[in-house]
């Protein structure tokens, strides 16, 4: 890719969307204001498509320079010409450039899994951060994963994709929510930054490996994002530094590891830091220094990929790397994918949509919100 911010190519990588070989239909993303980068609009259709492959439902973007009549009437209107979401199983974001408005129009379907005090929320507290500092593709790449997070938890929870629901209109019922988001209005991310002393010292390594994962859930609902925490290892910490995070996407990440169980798997002065009750949960690394134990997100990053629209939601990029050598007992292949055996490795519940039916909603091209 040219001309990609190094965090944006990170995260796309980390998506394990490369090497899937999914054709593309027509495109889910209709920029017409030329906001995004072409190949981030690629990875927002590529991302569709899978996400209706693996819980039936159907994501779409539309970017005009002008949205005339308002948010609220043009996406309905949209919903009905893209056809979103095969009953009601659609979400739609519009964002009128000229008037710094964005809306998310969630379909029927999806409204219990995502309330308009959710998606209110959301905007407020990720996208408009990030629109704000001139960051959309970093905005609507993460939102698509936090969407995503919330389809697999409800499957999870009913060891179903989406329920089945009868026929309805298209636009009929659903909800969402419009916001401000204006586009550069500031420099950096209104993230508080570094705690005060009494505050870091929460944040310091930890005398054991539940501990430090302690730390680092109250860390991320602490909402400062301070990449100078101790607890994190240095190369970690240098890693974090160049993330735009929002307290939106921290409060996320807090939700998706709350509650969960996990086990240690301990070897010397490594870790990992494996779920047993959600297959979605990626392990986390851990190594102990003089002072502690540290998370190593950096490793992480390195070593866990992000897989979209098949059995599992992660893997190991590579099962030789030289951090997973003291843990190769515990690696186990899964048919090419290799997690570790003392997790949950529940395959992940396929949508009931069936193949063609996902592809006819991937065809109606890219109408003008007008």
């Amino acid at each position: 890719m040219r001309n990609v911010h190094p965090v944006v190519a990170l995260l796309l990588a980390s998506l394990g969307l490369a090497a899937c070989g999914e054709p593309l239909a027509q495109p889910r993303v209709c920029d017409a204001a030329g906001l995004l980068a072409p190949e981030h609009r690629e990875v927002l259709a590529l991302q569709s498509v899978l996400t209706a492959r693996e819980s039936g439902a159907d994501l779409a973007w539309v970017i005009e320079r002008r949205v005339p009549g308002g948010l609220e009437a043009a996406s309905a209107a949209l919903v009905d010409r893209l056809r979103v979401g095969p009953m009601g199983r659609g979400l739609l974001v519009v964002y009128d450039v000229e008037a710094g408005r964005l809306r998310l129009e969630v379909g029927y379907a999806l409204e219990a899994l995502l309330p308009d005090a959710m998606v209110s929320r959301w905007i407020d507290g990720h996208l408009r951060p990030l629109f704000e500092s001139g960051r959309p593709d970093i905005a609507l790449l993460l939102a698509t994963r936090m969407i995503r997070d919330r389809l697999r938890a409800s499957a999870l929870r009913d060891d179903s994709p989406l329920p089945p629901m009868p026929a309805l209109a298209y636009g009929s019922g659903g909800g969402g929510a419009s916001r401000p988001a204006r586009l550069r209005v500031r420099e950096s991310l209104p993230m508080a930054g570094m705690s005060s002393r009494g505050q870091r010292l929460a944040f310091l390594p930890a005398p054991s490996v539940r501990e430090a994962h302690a730390r680092y859930l109250g860390w991320l609902a602490d909402g400062r994002f301070d990449t100078e925490a101790m607890l994190f290892t240095a190369a970690s910490r240098a890693f974090l530094s160049g993330w735009p995070m929002t307290p939106g996407y921290l409060r996320h990440i807090y939700s998706t590891e709350r509650g969960r169980r996990f086990v240690v798997l301990q070897r010397a002065a490594a870790a990992l830091l494996v779920c047993v009750d959600d297959p979605h949960v990626a392990p986390h690394f851990f190594v102990r220094g003089p002072e502690g134990w540290q998370m190593d997100l950096a490793t992480e990053a390195q070593e866990v990929v992000n897989l979209v629209g098949g059995a599992w939601s992660w893997a190991f990029r590579d099962p030789g790397a030289p951090s997973l050598a003291p843990f190769a007992d515990s690696l186990v292949d899964l048919g090419g994918f290799v997690r570790l055996r003392e997790g949950d490795n529940r395959v992940a519940p396929q949508a009931r949509v069936g193949a063609s039916q996902a592809a006819a909603t991937l065809q109606a091209g890219c109408p003008r919100a007008s």
